[in-house]
């Protein structure tokens, strides 16, 4: 899988969120590229998701308090996405730190296609004008 780019596609318009959506963009591709080196210690992998997943609960909450300004009416949904990624985030976690059989660039996969489609689609709403 190919590394991912930010574009200003991904745009919402606030310029502190879209440059924390550069972020996530950038730590995707370094867990990404860790992935797909044969020599990469399970250790190494672990810390890579830890980070990203540690930097988007930090974007999350930044995130959210935007939603509740610019659409509150979508607020609880986009929350439950956050919670569903969290969760899942920390499953995964979970599977490395206790040795469990993983392939790591599914993982990085899963990790990367949730992020780029919730850009896409969800946060798009957050666009001034948008919802």
């Amino acid at each position: 899988m190919a590394k991912p780019h930010w574009s200003e596609a991904f745009s919402v318009g606030d310029v502190e969120v879209d440059a924390q959506h550069r972020m996530l963009f950038e730590l995707l591709g370094t867990l990404m590229e860790l992935a797909a080196k044969p020599d990469a210690t399970r250790r190494e992998l672990t810390e890579a998701v830890h980070g990203l997943t540690t930097y988007a609960r930090v974007h999350f909450d930044t995130e959210e308090e935007l939603w509740m300004v610019r659409a509150p009416q979508h607020y609880v949904e986009h929350r439950r996405q956050h919670e569903a990624f969290r969760a899942r985030a920390a499953e995964l976690e979970r599977d490395l730190e206790a040795g469990q059989p993983i392939d790591p660039l599914m993982l990085a996969a899963e990790l990367q296609a949730w992020v780029v489609q919730h850009l896409m689609v969800e946060d798009q709403l957050l666009k001034p004008g948008a919802a």
